[in-house]
């Protein structure tokens, strides 16, 4: 509209009165002939329950793998796990497990 200003000055003038009569008719629709859809009762949430449940497996194995390959947790666990091990049963074949850990620094 605003390009065509100089060729045709009364375009904003159009422009704007098309603008309201389309607001008018858009509150007119909204308020006088759209209604709410009547609710109705359902068992469940349909398919979107397989939805949601593959959503959570997927960030369920996400955070599992960012606490297992991006934190130390992981191979302070073991190394926790080892001292009391090696404390309650000395020379029990599973002290030493820290050195199987995957995690490198």
């Amino acid at each position: 509209v605003v390009m065509f200003a100089a060729a045709f000055p009364l375009a904003p003038l159009i422009a704007f009165i098309v603008e309201i009569l389309l607001r008018r008719a858009d509150i007119d629709r909204y308020l006088k002939r759209q209604r709410r859809p009547i609710p109705r009762r359902q068992e469940g949430i349909g398919s979107w329950n397989d939805l949601i449940q593959f959503v959570n497996m997927v960030a369920i194995c996400t955070n599992v793998w960012i606490i297992a390959f991006r934190s130390n947790y992981g191979s302070e666990l073991i190394v926790k796990l080892e001292r009391i091990l090696s404390q309650r049963f000395p020379g029990n074949a599973l002290c030493g497990l820290y050195v199987f850990s995957s995690y490198t620094d």
